[in-house]
């Protein structure tokens, strides 16, 4: 059975499905003085919850960052937001924080990916690794040369650029935060 549907970056649950999340990356600032990134979900309606908040140094890729049960009818939801200024010697500085990035929004700075999707191709801003480093475990080349997304079928990627620019903007490189979400059917 479907277990979940993607609308307009929110996922919507048709049955009950539990949902964890690891983090694979963060490439927010250049390589030598990484910025400030925070990174929530939330049922539609509660309160979001933080799966990770912090440095790129400070992300555990082996580690399940958030893990819930959703009923059906529930909608997950994202936010996401990062802090130009705010370095390890300074903490994030709240009135420095970029403009959020909220699933639903329609914000073009917020991608999900599925298995078989083509790898995007963004120039890092910086001197930062590229969206392929982050997905290096979660891709592979197809016999055309295109760089492909290979998931289980029911695991999204999402990339977030948390930038104040525009996800059409050229320094935009979609790596600042990375999900892996992934969903199991929750059976009695």
């Amino acid at each position: 059975p479907t277990l979940l549907e993607l609308k307009d970056d929110k996922i919507c649950f048709t049955t009950d499905t539990e949902v964890s999340i690891h983090v694979v990356g963060s490439g927010f600032g250049p390589s030598h003085h990484q910025f400030y990134v925070h990174g929530a979900v939330a049922k539609a309606g509660e309160s979001f919850e933080t799966v990770f908040a912090g440095y790129g140094e400070d992300v555990d890729t082996s580690e399940v960052a958030y893990n819930e049960v959703f009923e059906a009818g529930d909608e997950l939801h994202f936010f996401f937001r990062g802090s130009h200024t705010g370095d390890r010697s300074q903490g994030a500085i709240n009135d420095r924080l970029q403009r959020p990035l909220q699933s639903g929004s329609n914000d073009d700075r917020l991608l999900i990916l599925k298995d078989g999707d083509t790898v995007p191709d963004y120039t890092p801003a910086f001197d930062q690794a590229e969206v392929e480093d982050f997905l290096s475990s979660y891709i592979e080349e197809d016999s055309a040369g295109e760089l492909r997304v290979v998931l289980g079928p029911m695991d999204y990627i999402v990339l977030t650029e948390l930038s104040s620019f525009e996800g059409s903007d050229p320094r935009a490189d979609f790596q600042d935060l990375v999900f892996l979400v992934q969903f199991e059917e929750v059976t009695n």
